[in-house]
């Protein structure tokens, strides 16, 4: 019985070792995977940084954006005064040169 028992205690102890060498090799890859997950959290932090700083301009350019609008509203509106008057000068213009002939015509 000693000898089977030493027997398997040997075998036990082999077992062990190997389980051991695993343990060790799982332990080795779970430290690159920690290593390669820090690099991504801090490619992640520089990521979400850049993306803050996207959003800050883009609401800066809707900013303006709007600026831009509402000055295009301005222009549209005194550009339809100014063709508003045109159309009055160019009436007049016509009233005038009528009215020129009509002087031409009557001193001539």
């Amino acid at each position: 019985y000693c000898r089977e028992i030493v027997k398997y205690r040997r075998d036990v102890v082999k077992c062990c070792r190997e389980i051991v060498k695993y343990c060790r090799e799982i332990v080795k890859y779970c430290r690159e995977i920690v290593k390669y997950c820090r690099e991504i959290v801090k490619y992640c932090r520089e990521i979400a940084k850049y993306c803050r700083e996207i959003v800050i301009y883009c609401r800066e350019i809707v900013k303006y954006r709007r600026d831009v609008v509402k000055c295009c509203r301005e222009i549209v509106k005194y550009c339809r005064e100014i063709v508003k008057y045109c159309r009055e000068i160019v009436k007049y213009r016509r009233d005038v040169v009528k009215c020129c002939r009509e002087i031409v015509k009557y001193f001539w």
